[in-house]
């Protein structure tokens, strides 16, 4: 079909371009009529040029397109960085359930420093061996770090050597913005991270209490 419709349009331009050359009068012969000056017809012979090799080029480039049919998929598609977003550890994380691309993961701050004294190495050690399946699985993780589950008692992960409750003393100001720059120096960059739930300060991390 495309091929008589380029055949069709060569046979077009070629009636074209013998109307405006045979006007073109040699040097010495008798005016006969009244022809279009020679620049002109350049101007219209230029122009109609780049269209036939347009025409002509397509038909090059038609001979080598290859024309591609996807499978159908036999379910749903997994979205990367979307869709659910079940815990670290449980069934729906790893295979054969394949639909979910990141989990969640909520850290204790005692789990990965519990004194002052503890180094960065300590939250490598415990992302390594926390994390150690997610590529396996194809997963990343998003980290939430928390201090307090909810109200009731002994839900608390304070370090040993903060008070516990204790949001509002600079001795706990300053642990938390040491605590976020080490997290950032092990995080950051680590292609297992989805990327940084900030956490912490309330109920389960999420900073409706003590203020909310």
């Amino acid at each position: 079909m495309i091929g008589s419709k380029l055949k069709a349009m060569a046979v077009l331009l070629g009636g074209i371009v013998a109307r405006i050359l045979p006007q073109v009068q040699p040097p010495g012969a008798p005016n006969t009529g009244c022809p279009v000056p020679l620049d002109a017809k350049r101007s219209r012979l230029g122009a109609i040029t780049p269209l036939c090799l347009c025409l002509f080029g397509s038909s090059a480039l038609l001979a080598q397109m290859v024309t591609n049919y996807p499978v159908e998929a036999p379910g749903p598609l997994s979205n990367p960085l979307m869709g659910f977003r079940p815990n670290l550890g449980s069934k729906y994380s790893r295979s054969p359930y394949n639909y979910p691309t990141v989990v969640r993961h909520y850290i204790r701050w005692n789990q990965i420093e519990n004194s002052e004294s503890d180094t960065v190495q300590k939250i490598r050690d415990f992302c390594n061996a926390q994390w150690a399946t997610l590529p396996t699985n194809n997963l990343k993780v998003i980290p939430r770090v928390y201090l307090d589950w909810d109200s009731n008692t002994n839900n608390e992960y304070w370090p040993a050597d903060l008070q516990s409750g204790d949001w509002t003393s600079q001795q706990f100001k300053d642990r938390v913005v040491r605590l976020i720059g080490r997290l950032g120096e092990v995080w950051d960059n680590d292609p297992r991270v989805a990327w940084v739930q900030m956490g912490i300060i309330g109920y389960w991390g999420e900073q409706e209490n003590p203020v909310g």
